[in-house]
């Protein structure tokens, strides 16, 4: 495993470095921060711990709403339907949220993004004042517009700085629906999806039609994703190539000239070999097509001398403009493979598959192909988590999940964050997590938070 999954402390300069809250529920007063970390970091993971009722899921759903940038959605008004008197997120790069109250009982809360101490943004949610028609005159309804006007400039301020933040997050519930600020993600223009009608559809027979379920959304986003990422790659690789067949007519056109300083012909073959090596697990994706390596030195040995030298002074270029393909296919290629083994050490009588051209399949042992709907649960959940995180890593900064242990076995729920990790290992993407397994918590237990009440907040905002 990489090293970034096996030390997930690893230092991020973005993310959430604390969370805090203040007279949850009227009673508890939580400051979740790592006091050693260093100044304007932030860890990779971060785990929240604490006894039934002790608000683990509210302060994941305030996380969310909180944070959303979304407008129209009502996050900010499902934010205050929670007692709290202050609730806030510290970002490494000191920027800080705070939604907050005169008391925990009251119906409004005022929403600020500061930085550096500053106000950057600031409203009331829900409108703190709304009208009685019935006794609006035109003096009252002059200046409710003027009052609407303001607040809904405010209000554009505010997600308008939210979004700056570009946390791109993703926030799957202990109840299993799918919340996202990335549209991508839902497969609509809607902010989330329900993976409760996988959770149905698996237990349904498998001769029902399956439904668009959270699963077969994953599937398709992960199969888009993966032409996406290998197109990307081959035009990086393409000026190259086109490059190596300028230099082969360059060649053919000055043959004389150029037969006079032709490398070794063993040394090439050596070369192409090198390139055969790696192909395969090219071929395997899907990224190209298998290489004809054995039957090209065959025929350049077999050749006389002056033939040789001309086949020589053809592949050299080739060879070049293959190499430099592979390499800017090389890190499309390992996250895909790093996705497709990570997804068959967990399965059992089940393999994945993901081509570029076919997108992602699910055979069984039988050889027959799986609709995602005749997953388990476990099954299912585990390939939406590790697919939609290799699919939003590049959008995504935050992946707020719920007790991920849900549905999972105990030596799934022991690989799961480390699976997690080794995908992400080349992303900023951070992980809030809310958990009760005594597998990720003894495992992972330095990013463990306890909700630990206190009687006062230990750092002044």
């Amino acid at each position: 495993m990489s090293t970034a999954a096996e030390n997930p402390r690893t230092l991020l300069s973005t993310g959430i470095r604390r969370i805090f809250v203040e007279r949850l529920f009227g009673q508890f007063t939580y400051d979740l921060i790592d006091r050693d970390l260093p100044p304007r970091t932030a860890t990779k993971l971060l785990m929240l711990y604490g006894d039934n009722g002790s608000g683990k899921t509210t302060i994941l759903r305030l996380l969310f709403f909180v944070l959303s940038h979304l407008d129209a959605q009502g996050h900010k008004t499902s934010a205050s339907n929670v007692r709290f008197k202050r609730f806030g997120v510290e970002f490494a790069d000191g920027t800080t949220v705070v939604a907050e109250r005169e008391q925990e009982n009251l119906p409004h809360y005022l929403l600020s993004i500061m930085r550096e101490g500053g106000a950057v943004a600031a409203c009331e949610y829900p409108n703190p004042n709304p009208p009685d028609p019935s006794r609006m005159n035109v003096e009252d309804y002059i200046r409710y517009g003027e009052q609407t006007a303001a607040r809904e400039a405010a209000h554009r301020e505010v997600l308008s700085a939210l979004k700056n933040l570009k946390l791109g997050t993703i926030y799957v519930t202990d109840d299993r629906r799918v919340l996202s600020t990335i549209p991508e993600m839902t497969g609509r223009g809607e902010s989330g999806h329900d993976m409760r009608v996988f959770m149905r559809s698996a237990r349904r027979t498998t001769g029902e039609p399956p439904d668009r379920s959270a699963m077969s959304m994953a599937v398709e986003q992960i199969s888009a994703w993966a032409a996406r990422q290998a197109f990307r790659g081959s035009t990086q690789g393409e000026e190259d190539v086109n490059s190596a067949y300028a230099e082969i007519m360059k060649r053919l056109a000055n043959a004389p000239q150029f037969l006079t300083q032709i490398t070794d012909s063993e040394k090439l073959i050596q070369a192409l070999q090198e390139q055969g090596r790696r192909s395969p697990e090219f071929v395997r994706l899907g990224l190209m097509k298998p290489l004809k390596v054995d039957e090209i030195i065959a025929d350049l040995r077999a050749a006389d001398t002056p033939v040789r030298d001309t086949m020589v002074a053809v592949l050299e270029p080739y060879i070049t403009g293959l190499k430099a393909r592979l390499d800017a296919l090389e890190p499309v290629r390992t996250q895909l493979a790093t996705f497709v083994d990570t997804m068959n050490s967990f399965y059992q009588n089940k393999h994945v598959e993901l081509d570029i051209s076919r997108g992602l399949t699910i055979t069984a042992a039988t050889g027959d192909l799986l609709p995602p709907s005749v997953l388990s649960s476990g099954e299912g959940q585990l390939l939406y988590l590790l697919a939609s995180t290799l699919v939003a890593k590049e959008r995504a900064r935050l992946f707020i999940i719920d007790e991920p242990e849900i549905s999972l076995n105990v030596k799934w729920q022991r690989h799961l964050l480390g699976a997690l990790l080794a995908i992400t290992v080349d992303s900023d993407i951070q992980f809030v997590l809310a958990t009760h397994s005594i597998e990720l918590l003894t495992r992972y237990n330095k990013f463990v938070r306890d909700l630990e009440n206190t009687q006062q907040l230990m750092f002044a905002l």
